[in-house]
């Protein structure tokens, strides 16, 4: 049972990068400074992010929950949305 809920928090994850262009060719920009080539930079990071956060809450709350992966996985999801939340 907790397979299928992963496999429903990678397709999720998978459908919104494909959304946003973060694979392939993209129209937005690249980050020059980091030195990674061809990294795509996002236009609003912190939307972003805290969109894809909430999905992921959201597929997590499908999950019984006992369920270890839930517990640690929903623990590092909230840290990182405290941070984006706390970063102007």
């Amino acid at each position: 049972m907790p397979a299928r809920h992963l496999i429903e928090v990678f397709r999720l994850l998978s459908v919104e990068v494909r959304r946003l262009g973060w694979l392939g060719s993209s129209p937005m920009l690249l980050l020059q400074t980091t030195g990674l080539t061809g990294l795509a930079v996002a236009n609003n990071p912190h939307h972003t992010l805290t969109v894809l956060y909430g999905k992921i809450l959201r597929a997590l709350q499908k999950m019984p929950s006992s369920a270890a992966y839930r517990k640690y996985t929903e623990e590092i999801v909230n840290e990182r949305a405290h941070i984006v939340k706390n970063v102007s």
